[in-house]
C-alpha cells in the first residue's frame, strides 16, 4: 500500500493549528463550550472565596449565614472573588449543597445539586448575563450540618469560665470564646466583653479557662484578619470580610447578654460542605470557612 507522506504531513499540521487554536482561545478568554474547557487549567487565574457559617447553640440548621446537633446552618455572604491578569467570557461556577439557596448576585440558576452561574470577568470583575457588573459572586444558603463543639460559660461575678470541647471530626482553629453582657451603665455600646483565644482543639480535645470578668469595650482582631491573609484572601478581601462581621461576632447591638464562638474550619471540610466547580479551572483556589455558633448556654452562679 502506498502511502502519501505529503497529505499525512499536511493533516498532522492541520490538527496541531486546530488543537493550538482552541487552547489560545481558552488561555485569552475567548467563549468556550467545548468539554476541552475543563480540563484546562488557567495558569495564573486565581479565585478567593469567604463564607461565614452561622448556627444556634443545639441546632443542625447552618446558614451559609448563622444557627449546632442537626438543625440548619445559614451559610452567610459567602462572596467569590476573581483574579486574572485577562478577561474570560462564559465562565461557569456551580456551588452544590444539601439545602436550600437564600440568595444570589447575580441571580444563579438552579441547578440539580446547587446552584451555579455563568458569567464574564472583566478586569477581574463579574459581568453578568445582562451586563451589569460586580465586584464579586454572591451567595446564601442554608444546610443542614451536626453541630461541631460541645461549650458553656459560668460567670460568678467575679470571674467567667469559658468551657469548650470540639466533637468535630477535624481540628478546629482561630477560636474565639466570647461573652457580653450588661454592667451598671445605661447604654448599650457600655456593656461589659470578656473573651479567650484559643489557638486550636483538635478533635476530642477540650479546654476549660477562667479570666476575671473585663468591663473594657475591646478586642483584638488582628488574628483573624492575619489568618484570612495566611489562608489565602488578600488584604482587601479579608478587610471587607472583618469590617461586615466585627460587630456582630464581638458586639451585636440588640442583645444585652450574649455568649458565642467564633471558629475557622479546614479548607476540606468547607469544600465537602459547598462543593465548587469553575470551567475553565482556576490554578488556584482559596477558600475560608468560619464557624459562628451563637447562644451559648450562660450559668449565673452567683447573681
Amino acid at each position: 500500500m502506498k502511502v502519501n507522506k505529503k497529505l499525512m504531513i499536511t493533516t498532522l499540521m492541520m490538527s496541531v493549528t486546530i488543537a493550538t487554536y482552541v487552547v489560545s482561545a481558552i488561555i485569552t478568554g475567548g467563549i468556550i463550550s467545548s468539554s476541552l474547557s475543563q480540563k484546562i487549567v488557567l495558569h495564573g487565574f486565581e479565585v478567593h472565596e469567604w463564607g461565614v457559617l452561622c448556627q444556634r447553640y443545639n441546632s443542625n440548621i447552618v446558614n451559609v449565614v448563622t444557627n449546632p446537633v442537626e438543625e440548619p446552618v445559614f451559610v452567610k455572604k459567602p462572596v467569590i472573588y476573581f483574579h486574572y491578569d485577562k478577561n474570560i467570557s462564559d465562565i461557569a461556577v456551580e456551588v452544590d449543597f444539601d439545602g436550600d439557596p437564600l440568595v444570589t448576585i447575580p441571580s444563579a440558576s438552579l441547578t440539580e445539586d446547587g446552584i451555579g452561574w455563568t458569567v464574564d470577568i472583566v478586569n477581574n470583575s463579574v459581568v453578568a448575563p445582562n451586563g451589569t457588573t460586580y465586584d464579586y459572586l454572591f451567595y446564601e444558603c442554608q444546610i443542614n450540618v451536626s453541630q461541631g463543639i460541645v461549650a458553656n460559660i459560668v460567670d460568678d461575678g467575679i470571674n467567667v469560665t469559658f468551657y469548650l470541647q470540639n466533637v468535630a471530626g477535624y481540628q478546629i482553629s482561630n477560636i474565639f470564646f466570647i461573652y457580653g453582657y450588661p454592667t451598671n451603665k445605661s447604654m448599650w455600646w457600655q456593656r461589659g466583653l470578656t473573651y479567650v483565644y484559643i489557638d486550636a482543639l483538635d478533635s476530642g480535645e477540650e479546654a476549660s479557662i477562667t479570666v476575671p470578668l473585663n468591663d473594657k469595650v475591646s478586642y483584638e482582631i488582628s488574628r483573624i484578619t492575619d489568618s484570612l491573609i495566611e489562608n489565602g484572601l488578600t488584604n482587601k478581601e479579608a478587610e471587607d470580610l472583618i469590617e461586615y462581621w466585627k460587630q456582630i461576632w464581638f458586639y451585636p447591638t440588640n442583645k444585652e447578654t450574649y455568649a458565642q464562638i467564633l471558629y475557622t474550619i479546614p479548607r476540606e471540610t468547607y469544600d465537602e460542605l459547598l462543593p465548587i466547580s469553575i470551567t475553565p479551572q482556576p490554578e488556584s483556589i482559596d477558600r475560608v470557612g468560619l464557624f459562628f455558633i451563637t447562644d451559648i448556654p450562660i450559668n449565673l452562679s452567683d447573681l
